[in-house]
């Protein structure tokens, strides 16, 4: 051991550094490779698997339709997901790109300050707990991370050497980080910021030293400081053309447009969002008073040396981002949505480390004082690992705090829908009906369907026993309670089971089911149809019922609602269709089934049901099925056939027949 230590030593400080970043990196692949696989998917990665499983030439088109996001990750994920899929190869690709950030950093802070700077960076970022999260996580979150850190190397590169190369680097890592995700284009305006204030303040560095600069001579010195980054950001709109089309319509209609209208309790920057926000970045609370006391320990140091730098990345990067939430106002903005602040965060961290030690070092006598710099930084650090090592002990075992800004349950980390999947696969017979509840009731059918057989679609939503027979009646909901187990009549309701964030009850009692009719012709349906760009056709129907066909000419949308018919809270229902051409989207289908609830002074209490689409038969006909149970206060009920825009995409020749629609039976 004795030997290795003075073999290192006697190495150039360059080797020494370069060992290291290998060492750092094989250390934060490690932590970031363990237990890869273990949980099963959630929400987000859900929806990574739907897109990037669809053929290539429909990638695009998806996600114009079903997303707000640009179309980089998703290709990535279909090579890696090309010969099939599992969670260990659907995170791969984050995997790397968090191992990536590694060597990133430590270029990044030694290139922004030195190799101490950018060794230390690395090590925060080997531990961080929100890069190690997302780093796990089959999103395209971790590819921020490396990008961010190159961005900040290409800068500091491009304003050291004035090079074209370095500023054409900048505009093209501007332009991939935002062809990963939209909402990185803060990260990008706050790049260029920084650099045009650290040339504004060159611009005004001689006024300071007493040297003469008119006032008319301070524009053009300024504009022939900038013009390299100028053209760097002309560069980057360049490269950013083929997408801005798509850009147009998935981000600044749907994601903007959505966020900043439809906000009832819109997010504000008051003290609850930045502790949400530092709290993240940071890993917990102790980890924010340590950072947040080194940050500022640094930039006091700073300042001391009239070193503005530090300032103007602070103001520039966290800046931008507070101005966009107060202007925008959006209705939820977690720590993703800007994980290009982490790289940031740690290297003003690492950066004040280093500072400080060297402060304290000129405390004492001189020839200690190297060795006092090197202890404090090494006592900053080890502190900051054990701090952060803890904390993503409880991210493994799958208890750690997903994301302290997020005001839905959208991001489930820890669904459980893998072993929810198996256990009804183990438990649900012929006959059963699974109802589904909770916090949001689209979620848990499209979320148990990558684990789930055809035999089990077909057995689980197979015709209910129209005798009075006891079924076993399974809720499935995220955060389901027993509150939520609506029951019209005498039921036997077993003890609630976990899995993850989601919930399953299970009820048992004598169900008889009783078909309703329905209007078997268009005319006698509540028809809403466009001027133009669809065509309903009548078909001879093959039972007793409405059979129809949809051609599409545009992307358009229609809608047929039925007669009304009085429920009860909790009374069973099924509403099923052949369709042939139907059109998936993530939680819906386009033509779709719907049960419109209404309560005793006609109010409407909203759609309360999950549709599933059964396997194709040899003809290419699926049966499409809305099972559920009338929610309280539910008096009324209409049964709706949608279709839906994106029907013209991708199925613009529908075909709907057998319509029926099944109640519970309840005495009178």
């Amino acid at each position: 051991m004795y030997g290795m230590i003075k073999k290192f030593s006697a190495l150039t400080r360059n080797d020494r550094a370069r060992l290291l970043v290998y060492a750092l990196t094989l250390f934060g692949a490690a932590l970031r490779l363990y237990q890869l696989g273990h949980f099963s998917l959630w929400d987000g990665e859900i929806f990574t698997l739907f897109i990037s499983s669809k053929p290539l030439p429909l990638i695009l088109p998806a996600l114009r339709d079903f997303g707000a996001h640009p179309p980089m990750w998703f290709l990535i994920t279909r090579a890696f997901n090309a010969f099939g899929w599992n969670e260990w190869m659907l995170r791969a690709p984050a995997a790397f790109m968090g191992i990536l950030a590694l060597p990133a950093m430590y270029i990044a802070g030694k290139r922004a300050a030195n190799s101490s700077v950018g060794l230390l960076a690395a090590l925060l970022m080997a531990v961080a707990p929100i890069a190690v999260l997302y780093s796990q996580v089959g999103r395209m979150y971790a590819v921020i991370l490396p990008l961010t850190a190159l961005m900040v190397y290409a800068l500091a590169r491009a304003l050291q050497t004035r090079a074209w190369l370095w500023w054409f680097a900048l505009a093209l890592f501007s332009a991939l980080i935002v062809y990963n995700q939209y909402l990185s284009l803060l990260a990008v305006g706050s790049a260029y910021l920084t650099g045009g204030l650290i040339l504004l303040a060159q611009t005004f560095a001689p006024l300071g030293r007493g040297e003469g600069l008119g006032a008319k001579s301070i524009p053009r010195e300024f504009f022939r400081r900038t013009a390299r980054l100028w053209a760097s950001f002309a560069a980057f709109f360049i490269l950013l053309a083929p997408l801005l089309p798509f850009m147009q319509k998935n981000f600044f209609q749907r994601q903007l447009a959505r966020e900043a209208t439809t906000a009832l309790n819109p997010v504000a920057v008051n003290a609850d969002f930045l502790r949400a926000l530092f709290l993240d970045l940071a890993g917990n609370e102790w980890l924010l008073v340590l950072t947040a006391l080194l940050i500022a320990a640094g930039l006091v140091l700073s300042l001391r040396k009239r070193d503005f730098r530090s300032l103007l990345i602070l103001v520039a990067w966290f800046g931008l981002v507070f101005a966009t939430v107060a202007v925008i106002h959006p209705r939820r903005f977690p720590s993703r949505y800007v994980l290009h602040l982490v790289p940031i965060y740690l290297l003003l961290t690492a950066h004040g480390i280093y500072l400080l030690g060297a402060w304290l070092g000129t405390q004492v006598a001189r020839p200690h004082r190297a060795r006092t710099a090197r202890a404090f930084s090494g006592i900053a650090a080890a502190a900051l690992v054990m701090l952060a090592l803890a904390e993503l002990g409880g991210m493994y075992r799958g208890v750690q705090e997903i994301s302290r800004g997020e005001r839905s349950t959208a991001l489930l980390l820890n669904g459980g829908w893998r072993e929810l999947a198996r256990y009804l696969d183990a438990h649900a017979q012929p006959g059963d009906m699974v109802v589904y509840g909770g916090d949001g009731a689209l979620r848990p059918p499209r979320f148990i369907a990558p684990y789930v057989s055809a035999e089990y679609q077909t057995r689980a939503h197979s015709a209910v026993t129209q005798t009075n027979a006891p079924i076993n009646i399974w809720w499935v909901g995220v955060n389901l309670n027993n509150a939520d187990v609506v029951n019209p009549t005498a039921t036997n309701i077993a003890p609630l089971q976990t899995f993850g964030d989601t919930n399953l009850v299970r009820a048992t009692r004598s169900v008889t089911m009783q078909t309703l009719p329905l209007p078997r012709a268009l005319s006698e349906w509540d028809v809403e149809l466009p001027s133009s760009g669809l065509a309903l056709t009548e078909l001879q129907a093959p039972s007793n019922a409405i059979a129809l066909r949809a051609e599409f000419s545009a992307p358009v949308a229609a809608r047929l609602t039925g007669p009304t018919t009085p429920v009860q809270p909790g009374q069973l229902f099924r509403l099923s269709a052949r369709v042939r051409g139907v059109s998936e989207g993530f939680y819906d289908f386009s033509p779709a089934l719907q049960l419109q609830f209404f309560n005793a002074q006609g109010k409407p209490l909203g759609n309360f049901a999950a549709q599933t689409l059964l396997p194709p038969d040899a003809e290419g006909w699926q049966t499409l099925v809305l099972d559920g149970a009338a929610p309280a206060n539910a008096a009324a009920a209409q049964p709706v056939i949608a279709w839906s825009d994106y029907s013209f995409t991708y199925a613009p020749r529908v075909e709907l027949q057998a319509l029926q629609w099944q109640l519970e039976q309840l005495a009178p």
